[in-house]
């Protein structure tokens, strides 16, 4: 049996032996080195990673992280993404804005291609979890998956409606959210500001608040700079996205 509570793991058994003993070992002896199949192997692709978030979350916290390393890191206070040499420390990498541009501009001429007739889709299975997540929709089978739902209850200690992303039992025209319990308090504290951060984003775009979003903006954990600065950073957003936001008043 495996408990998953966001965002980890705290029980984890097999065959009736306790697990987590097993891991606190395996994460002591790779925390320093990182855990890769060989040598620099976070390198090869900016998804890659030695692990060592996770290792240092653990030894945080007593919870086997559930996610990526470099998702993990985004929810955190700048601790593993100061500045690059603090990301390299950690043994991985992010995808650059330009890199994923240029992802994007591939996808969208290769889907032109395959509409003009010009290249054929390979038909293969793509190991995405959203096909077994479809199948079960359609009542061709049963199963339990990770997805972004509303909290009723599953996470006790998080404000009911908000987003969270649990496992669920999907099955015919249905998902159930598998209760996972209560957050303990010190991963509470993170989790809920996030929780709120996300509430107030919302309110300040349907009110067009700006003061409100500036002050959600500078409340997120990652924003470690000057207020100053904060207000520069946020002016320039809104004005690099100011078509979308024409009825805002940006003066």
């Amino acid at each position: 049996m495996v408990l998953i509570i966001l965002p980890g793991i705290s029980e984890a058994s097999y065959q009736g032996r306790d697990l987590m003993p097993l891991y606190e070992r395996f994460a002591d002896k790779y925390y320093e080195a990182g855990f890769e199949p060989y040598k620099d192997f976070w390198k090869s692709s900016s998804f890659e990673s030695a692990h060592r978030v996770k290792f240092d979350l653990f030894k945080q916290y007593g919870l086997i992280a559930a996610a990526g390393n470099r998702h993990l890191a985004e929810f955190m206070p700048p601790n593993y993404l100061r500045d690059k040499e603090t990301i390299a420390s950690w043994k991985m990498q992010l995808t650059s804005v330009d890199s994923r541009m240029k992802t994007l501009k591939e996808k969208i001429s290769d889907t032109k291609k395959i509409i003009a007739g010009e290249k054929d889709i390979e038909v293969k299975p793509s190991g995405e979890e959203g096909v077994e997540i479809i199948l079960a929709l359609l009542g061709l089978k049963d199963t339990v998956s990770n997805v972004n739902i509303p909290n009723k209850g599953q996470i006790g200690n998080l404000p009911l409606g908000s987003i969270v992303e649990t496992n669920a039992l999907i099955q015919r025209n249905s998902i159930r959210p598998v209760y996972a319990g209560k957050l303990p308090l010190d991963i509470l504290n993170i989790v809920q500001r996030h929780a709120i951060n996300q509430e107030s984003i919302v309110k300040a775009a349907l009110t067009k608040d700006k003061k409100l979003a500036f002050n959600t903006f500078v409340n997120e954990p990652l924003v470690s700079i000057s207020r100053s600065q904060a207000e520069k950073l946020f002016a320039e957003m809104l004005n690099n996205t100011n078509k979308y936001l024409k009825e805002w008043d940006l003066s």
